[in-house]
């Protein structure tokens, strides 16, 4: 049992530190594109709205924060287009207000987001939920236009929040790797003794 749970311990471990080391291999400048271990894009606006406005809270979100919670959902990095157009649709409609450097949901995006996030649904499921309901809200006039509804957001702005979502991820894959390295190490020698 004990050697199962060590390899399975190595697993996790081994994917843990390939998906940093490939994401990290694409420079700064690379950001928003799409990697090919992307769990499940977004295969249309609504659906790409839906997985930003998943990833602004009651609180304060920086460009950073949107983009690791875009990370942990989707297992990928927005575009900057794709954080632009979603951003400013959420601005526009009332679902989001931005509070100097940061986003944060209003009193009715906060509302649809209780009333649509359940947490028992898996994520894909709760960003098809509020995909769905977004799509109610784009009427025939109010189509995405990424000419008049972009968030003003520049690249450097993006490859800043994006650097700094690199650098704490790497100090917390460090924690972490330095925490299964002991636990690794005491397994082992328990087994030996």
């Amino acid at each position: 049992m004990e050697t199962l749970l060590l390899a399975l311990s190595g697993v996790v471990i081994f994917f843990a530190i390939y998906r940093i080391i490939v994401s990290v291999r694409h420079p700064i400048e690379s950001c928003g594109k799409v990697p090919f271990f992307r769990a499940s894009p977004p295969s249309t606006k609504s659906q790409t709205i839906a997985w930003i406005f998943m990833c602004v809270h009651d609180k304060p979100s920086t460009l950073q924060k949107i983009i690791s919670n875009a990370d942990y959902i989707d297992r990928a990095i927005p575009s900057l287009e794709e954080l632009q157009v979603s951003l400013g649709w959420l601005l526009t409609k009332g679902l989001i207000r931005k509070d100097g450097g940061c986003y944060l949901l209003t009193e009715t995006g906060s509302q649809l987001r209780s009333r649509l996030w359940n947490i028992n649904h898996p994520l894909r499921e709760t960003r098809s939920i509020i995909s769905g309901e977004l799509r109610t809200m784009m009427d025939s006039q109010a189509t995405i236009d990424s000419r008049t509804s972009l968030e003003n957001i520049t690249q450097e702005e993006m490859n800043s929040a994006y650097k700094a979502y690199k650098t704490e991820a790497w100090s917390v894959f460090e924690k972490v790797r330095e925490k299964y390295k002991d636990d690794f190490k005491n397994k082992k020698e328990k087994s030996d003794v």
